[in-house]
């Protein structure tokens, strides 16, 4: 991409952005965000992708609060310790752990999977929310470009590959879920399906 496209599509993405917040704001305002309340969901299984940090942070220990045995898929080791104990202590509830997942990587989602199933446990849940953002140009471990490659390609990969462990959780009245996050991004982005890996420069 020319510098020129990339400035107009990081002010695309900015203005998205503050038409979004502005939208929340006003919404706030008028009431538009009573907190919904959950039951308790004690002996359910929740992934969730890049849960160490915001969104998908507060995702785990809103789930957590509900007694779910919450798993955080990331690729950050170092920081997954404390947000773990973190967790743990601010929901009273000792079923936090982490395991490593690089969604960058096809290799490491399968091994991810291959100990999740290890454990013998059900998966009622899955949150893809992990991302990433306007990253410089650059590849996946399996030479995709990155933001193709992890925010969609990973995840439409580790999904497939636990869709049998949420079958057999789910039953009537009380189904398995998959919850994908997205980004208002989505209103400004231009996809050029003869491109996906964005290695030509738009004329």
């Amino acid at each position: 991409m020319s510098p020129l496209s990339a400035a107009r599509a990081a002010l695309r993405v900015y203005a998205a952005g503050a038409a979004v917040v502005l939208a929340q704001l006003l919404r706030r305002c008028f009431g538009g965000f009573a907190e919904p309340v959950f039951p308790p969901q004690p002996d359910r299984v929740a992934i969730v992708t890049g849960g160490t940090d915001g969104i998908g942070y507060a995702t785990a220990r809103q789930l957590a609060r509900l007694g779910m045995h919450v798993i955080i898929a990331g690729n950050n080791d170092s920081k997954a310790q404390d947000v773990v104990q973190r967790l743990k202590e601010e929901t009273s509830n000792d079923k936090v752990e982490f395991l490593y997942c690089d969604l960058a990587s096809l290799t490491s989602i399968r091994q991810f999977v291959q100990k999740f199933k290890k454990k013998k446990i059900p998966l009622h849940v899955l949150v893809n929310n992990a991302a990433v953002m306007m990253v410089p140009q650059r590849k996946t471990r399996d030479g995709f470009e990155e933001h193709f490659g992890l925010n969609y390609l990973g995840h439409f990969v580790l999904t497939n590959l636990l869709l049998d462990s949420l079958k057999a959780a789910g039953r009537p009245g009380r189904t398995a879920r998959v919850v994908t996050v997205s980004s208002a991004t989505h209103y400004v982005g231009e996809l050029r399906l003869r491109d996906l890996h964005g290695r030509c420069v738009p004329a």
